[in-house]
């Protein structure tokens, strides 16, 4: 038997976080104290975030109590940023200087879009992740009467779906013709590894809601009204929206952590990192290649929250842990395109209809609901 007692420290409040909480609530496991580093006292659901840019959910809609969560399951919250992580003194350094020590910790971080790197992004862009940063959109479109010109820059899932919510509120406010929408990515493609069918019914909705697509655009610069690009094309903007695909967060590389050539942590079959095996990479947001479909992340989420608990109980027990179990079949997805469509995309064939957003809609809500306290 391990000696007791000892700390795990969940990094984040991801959904897989979250479960795990929902699990500890039940059944605590003796000898082991948690603490949950949080940086808030809620968040926002990020599963319904188009929803949110549609105009269909409010903030409250999407509220998750953590502190209440915490509570119910009786472990502390640390409501301070997460600031780094040092390996060899196994400690995280919080926003407020603060050092935690942890015997055990666990990584589930909101991803990052790619490019949050380059000049200008943190002064004139907004990322669409976490929804959190979205807040303050909606009433800027609301409140200026001058047309608008809205650049997405990620043509890849989230920013078709971006783009789409945003077409759709729009249409809400009867502005859709006030305003332009630019869609526009590095690449010479959108979707990047969808189906060739998914894309082609993307490109037709993309088409038939007027949304202008600009492929092969890198940018180099942004000033407050110029977005610079690498073949000298200067395009000036209004707002700026910023839906790259996820990469993994900074801190792990900072670390020392070995990560993906896309920053994701790399970790075994038991979720443990390659580098530092008390680290567990248990969220989306750490690890790549899992959930990128409805009510798919939510079903990952709650399979690695159980391992992540089962593990830690035969880690306290210094018993083998579990691995991760994969299907080894692709998983079906879908593209909410607003307006109460969708497109569905399964191993076997692609659709296009109010299906694939029903069916959507009906597992992030309950999945919102089971994550609450």
């Amino acid at each position: 038997m391990a000696e007791f007692p000892k700390q795990l420290i969940l990094i984040g409040a991801g959904n897989t976080h979250l479960e795990f909480l929902k699990r500890w609530a039940v059944h605590p496991l003796n000898g082991l104290t948690v603490i949950m580093a949080a940086g808030a006292t809620t968040r926002l659901y990020q599963g319904l975030a188009y929803g949110y840019l549609e105009g269909i959910y409010n903030e409250e809609e999407l509220r998750i109590d953590l502190a209440g969560l915490c509570r119910k399951a009786g472990i502390a919250l640390r409501t301070e940023p997460v600031a780094g992580l040092d390996l060899p003194s196994r400690t995280i350094r919080l926003g407020d200087g603060c050092a935690l020590p942890f015997d055990l910790a666990s990584l589930d971080l909101d991803p990052k879009p790619a490019g949050m790197e380059l000049e200008g992004v943190d002064r004139f862009a907004t990322p669409v992740r976490p929804v959190e940063r979205l807040i303050g959109l909606k009433p800027r479109l609301a409140g200026r009467n001058l047309r608008l010109n809205i650049m997405i820059y990620g043509a890849g899932a989230l920013g078709i779906e971006t783009a789409l919510a945003l077409h759709h509120y729009l249409i809400r406010l009867q502005l859709r013709g006030e305003h332009q929408l630019t869609l526009f990515d590095p690449g010479q493609t959108i979707l990047q590894g969808w189906a060739l069918r998914t894309k082609e019914l993307t490109y037709q909705i993309l088409r038939e809601s007027r949304i202008e697509l600009l492929l092969g655009h890198k940018i180099t610069k942004i000033v407050s009204d110029l977005l610079n690009f690498e073949d000298r094309t200067v395009l000036p903007y209004d707002e700026l929206l910023w839906a790259r695909e996820p990469v993994g967060d900074p801190m792990l590389a900072a670390a020392g952590l070995a990560v993906t050539s896309d920053g994701f942590l790399e970790v075994t079959s038991t979720l443990q990192s390659v580098t530092a095996p008390f680290i567990f990479g248990s969220g989306l947001g750490v690890t790549a290649g899992a959930g990128r479909g409805a009510g798919i992340a939510a079903v990952v989420s709650r399979e690695r929250a159980r391992l992540l608990y089962e593990n830690m109980e035969r880690w306290l027990n210094e018993a083998p842990l579990k691995t991760v179990k994969s299907s080894g079949q692709a998983a079906s997805e879908i593209i909410p395109l607003g307006g109460g469509e969708g497109i569905l995309q399964t191993p076997e064939f692609v659709t296009r209809g109010s299906i694939p957003w029903k069916w959507k809609q009906r597992m992030e809500q309950k999945n919102l609901k089971r994550l609450r306290p």
